[in-house]
Formats: structure tokens, C-alpha cells, sequence
């Protein structure tokens, strides 16, 4: 069999330290990885279902836990490219593929059958002598069946896919809107005194970053970290500071086709009806356990017994220097 010419589907880079080999993957590349490996961890969750044993920590947790191993490699390389270098090849590939994503998540978190031998493990953990580890794992596991909707009806469980689906692709609509103002904003400066204070490296960039545009003998600076962050720190030129700080939290609210105040709308409205409808009481609920594991009231009642409020808060003129 002749071996493939696809990067992902060989067992190794064969490069120093198995860094991918971004030269040579080309975009079918990854849509063939991408989907070759929904495929094969699909088989996988089906091979867990079917096997017979007893549910334990390690015919369903880990094996669960270590399933989609070609689809992790392929989103560890993708995602990054697609987050700072992206093309619209990489941007239409993923327009593409996000509702399989959704849907394929969807199948393994709404499945009945996998869900129950999740729970039939988590019910009996005590008789399996877990250490904090495994215990902390299967915990996880769990927990996200159960805030992906593993314990709502089949009416709830369809609707709730087609709001993940929704949302999924606002999700992305609105991360690729973001970047391309990023990219496209730009602030240009006409006279070489109004960049007093900004070290010379960025000058020279931003003298070069002029020229590309057609902008020759002036100074121009988008919204990347890199280019806008050194002028809010070390111009002197205030005026300049606040032309820089405004294009930059206004981007995606130019009123044009990458404006995302609709789909803020959009996706906050439905984010909020998928948590408080079938998982949480809310969205904020949703989110805390997520990331800090505790409901509002608890978080709140941290925060304030770590920051207690001041008696007096200071005043701040947040326009001046």
C-alpha cells in the first residue's frame, strides 16, 4: 500500500522534536485528517458501547479519555493557524467544518448508551480504589456529559443540538470578524514628532507596515498586540494614545460586514437560553462552574472575603496621562 502523502496520517513528522511540518500540509490535508478522525474516534465510541465487561475506570474513562488522538493532533496544528495566520482557505475550512464539529461532539455527549456507562462508573467509583487523579479524571468526564445535556429527553436533546450548532458557528463568525478588524485597522500618523517616546524598533516597523499599504513616508499601526500596545505605553503624544485605544476596543463596531454587535446579540441570547433551558439556572452559572467549579453565590462570597471593598475608592482620571 502506498503510504500517504498526508502529514497527519503518518505515525511521525519524522522532524526534530515532531514539530508538524507546516510546509508541506496543504488545506485538503487537514479537511482529510479532520475528517478521518471524527471517523476514527467515532469507531472508538462504539467499540466502548459494545464492549460487554462491566463498566470500569479503564474500559470506559480512559478509554473514552485517550479516543480522537488523529483529531487532537490535527486541531492542535490547526488552531493556531487559524487563530494568527489565517487564510481564507483556513477561514472557509472551517465555516465548513464547524456544524460536523458540533455534531460530532453532540454524538459523543448526548449519546444514552455511553452516557450510562459513564454513569455506571461514577455511581460505583468507591469499589475501584481510584487515586486523586483518576478520581479527579472521571469527575471531568462526568461533569461534561452532564452540562452537554446527557441527562435531558430526546425532544430537549434535538433542540439542543441545533442550538449548539447555532451557536458554533456565531462563535466562529464572530472570532473571524474580530480578526480580520485586527488585521485591517489601522491608525496612520503623519509626522515623525507625534511618536515621541516610541522606541525605534516600532518606528521602523511601523514605517514599514506603511509602505506595504501604500502609505510611503508615514507611519501606520494596526490592532495586533505587537503593533498597537507599544504606542499606549511609551508615546507621549496623548492624542495619539487615545486615536490607538479607541480604534482598538471599537473593532467590530464600525457598522460594515464585520461588525459583530448582532451576533454579540445573537449568541449572548442563546448562550443564555441554552444554559438556563436544559443545564443551568443561567449563563453565569454555566460559566463559573466551567471555570471555577463554584456557583455565583460562592464565587462572590470568595472575591469578597479576598477583596474586601475599600471604604474609599480612589478617584482615577481614566482620560489623563
Amino acid at each position: 500500500m502506498a503510504q500517504s502523502t498526508n502529514p497527519f496520517l503518518s505515525e511521525s513528522y519524522g522532524t526534530p522534536y515532531e514539530i508538524a511540518p507546516f510546509e508541506k500540509i496543504t488545506i485538503d490535508n487537514y479537511r482529510e485528517a479532520f475528517l478521518k478522525g471524527m471517523e476514527e474516534q467515532k469507531q472508538e465510541i462504539n467499540a466502548i458501547i459494545r464492549n460487554r465487561a462491566v463498566p470500569d475506570f479503564e474500559n470506559t474513562i480512559v478509554a473514552l479519555d485517550r479516543s480522537g488522538e488523529l483529531l487532537t493532533k490535527v486541531e492542535y496544528v490547526f488552531g493556531p493557524i487559524a487563530s494568527s495566520n489565517s487564510t481564507e482557505e483556513t477561514r472557509a475550512l472551517e465555516k465548513e467544518l464547524s456544524p460536523l464539529f458540533s455534531a460530532h461532539s453532540d454524538d459523543i455527549y448526548l449519546n444514552p448508551l455511553l452516557f450510562a456507562k459513564v454513569k455506571e462508573v461514577y455511581d460505583n467509583q468507591k469499589k475501584f480504589g481510584l487515586d486523586k487523579e483518576q478520581t479527579k479524571l472521571l469527575e471531568n468526564v462526568y461533569k461534561r456529559f452532564i452540562r452537554g445535556g446527557a441527562g435531558l429527553n430526546d425532544e430537549q436533546k434535538a433542540e439542543l443540538r441545533k442550538l449548539n450548532s447555532e451557536i458554533s458557528l456565531l462563535e466562529l463568525t464572530f472570532s473571524q470578524n474580530l480578526m480580520h478588524e485586527t488585521n485591517n485597522t489601522f491608525v496612520t500618523v503623519d509626522k515623525l514628532e507625534e511618536l515621541e517616546g516610541l522606541p525605534e524598533a516600532n518606528i521602523e516597523a511601523a514605517a514599514k507596515m506603511a509602505e506595504e499599504n501604500g502609505q510611503k513616508g508615514k507611519w501606520m499601526f494596526n490592532m495586533q498586540r505587537p503593533s498597537c500596545n507599544p504606542v499606549l505605553q511609551y508615546c507621549k503624544n496623548r492624542e495619539l494614545r487615545h486615536r490607538v485605544y479607541d480604534a482598538y476596543y471599537n473593532r467590530g463596531n464600525q457598522n460594515n460586514q464585520y461588525d459583530n454587535k448582532e451576533i454579540s446579540r445573537k449568541l449572548v441570547t442563546q448562550a443564555h437560553f441554552q444554559a438556563s433551558e436544559y443545564c443551568f439556572q443561567d449563563l453565569c452559572q454555566r460559566n463559573l462552574l466551567n471555570q471555577l467549579h463554584t456557583k455565583p453565590a460562592e464565587s462572590d462570597s470568595h472575591l469578597r472575603l479576598h477583596n474586601p471593598p475599600d471604604e474609599a475608592i480612589p478617584e482615577y482620571d481614566v482620560n489623563g496621562s
